[in-house]
């Protein structure tokens, strides 16, 4: 897919007031150090979005990633006179939802199923995003082929940086934004189409305000127009965290679930500190971005306070206090026993959801 925005350049994303004087030179033997040292993983981003905690879904993950134990004594009716090559290949070309249907035919299906290699692929990787589709209604609409080629996609084809995230409707890449990306969008209208497909919303907690959602409904995706004004809950509900994982790559195959820069986190810490507010919002949108390991490299190089915590530790050597938000993983109160974090209203903004997309109640 097309780009619709390009890369930013670092150099001119970080205010002069975060921004070193010059770019720091890396050594290629430091760069793992280094995004070991200085970076994160924002934990409160896939907990805001469509999630499954380990212990409400411990049955469903051991039940679809392997077959039974034992070896299957009957057949699969009919198919059995298919050559297996000849099924394996129907089965690609199945969404989602038919495939498990197939899969619990009988004992013999679910282990052809289970061999499939785009099957493995999609249950070691994506099991979160197979749980979400499923429970959404969207697995009818997507096929194994479809979930393996969305991992291999490593950025959000709107702005392009890292989309750790996924949009179930259309089942493409999407990243957070910034307020100020957020406000840009919103100005941009297009015209009105048909609704896309209905989603199927999981009770949960959603957005950055953790809010608790029980009541049950649909949510629908249609091209907005300048006055629509969706609830913005509603764009958490309809994504949902997605690793990026490079086939490619030499070797074992890569995941990335994207890094945030603990220099960023240090200026907002050091600004609350000293002012009591979020002082300087542009540090905020700094520290809510989230790196690819390349990406993140490239904004290292300008951030003066990553470049300050690396020279610290020394190349890596001796230890340093964690900040708070970055020991934490986010700003979620279950994270931080609760801590609530003064952007705590600057929420998460999925590109797919503007200008492209408008999220509503069905």
């Amino acid at each position: 897919m097309t780009l619709l925005h390009h890369p930013v350049d670092e150099r001119n994303i970080v205010p002069a007031q975060a921004r070193s004087s010059q770019a720091y030179q890396i050594n290629e033997t430091d760069k793992y150090a280094i995004i070991r040292v200085t970076t994160f993983h924002r934990r409160d981003y896939s907990l805001a979005l469509v999630s499954f905690g380990p212990r409400s879904s411990s049955s469903m993950r051991s039940s679809l990633r392997a077959p039974f134990p034992s070896i299957p004594i009957g057949g699969i009716g009919g198919l059995d006179r298919l050559p297996r090559e000849i099924i394996c290949e129907v089965l690609r070309y199945l969404d989602r939802a038919s495939t498990l249907s197939f899969r619990q035919a009988s004992r013999q299906a679910r282990q052809i199923v289970s061999t499939l290699p785009e099957y493995r692929v999609a249950t070691q990787h994506a099991m979160d995003a197979i749980l979400a589709l499923c429970k959404t209604g969207m697995a009818a609409h997507f096929t194994l082929g479809d979930i393996r080629a969305i991992l291999n996609v490593e950025n959000c084809p709107l702005c392009g940086e890292f989309g750790g995230f996924v949009f179930l409707p259309t089942l493409q890449r999407c990243s957070p934004a910034t307020e100020a990306e957020k406000r840009r969008t919103e100005n941009t209208g297009t015209t009105a189409a048909g609704p896309g497909p209905m989603v199927r919303w999981v009770p949960g907690t959603y957005g950055m305000a953790e809010t608790k959602c029980k009541e049950r409904f649909w949510l629908t995706a249609t091209k907005p127009t300048a006055k629509s004004n969706p609830k913005p809950l509603y764009r958490y509900m309809v994504a949902t965290a997605l690793p990026y994982v490079n086939f490619r790559a030499k070797g074992a195959a890569q995941i990335q679930h994207g890094v945030s820069c603990t220099g960023c986190q240090i200026s907002v810490e050091k600004n609350v500190a000293m002012h009591g507010d979020m002082a300087g919002y542009y540090i905020a949108d700094l520290r809510d971005r989230v790196y690819s390991r390349d990406g993140y490299l490239e904004h290292f190089k300008w951030c003066r306070e990553a470049q300050i915590w690396w020279d610290s530790s020394v190349g890596g050597t001796v230890s340093v206090k964690i900040p708070f938000g970055a020991r934490k993983g986010g700003s979620f109160r279950s994270l931080n026993d609760g801590f609530c974090c003064p952007l705590v209203s600057n929420l998460l903004w999925l590109h797919h959801d503007a200008p492209l997309f408008s999220i509503k109640l069905v």
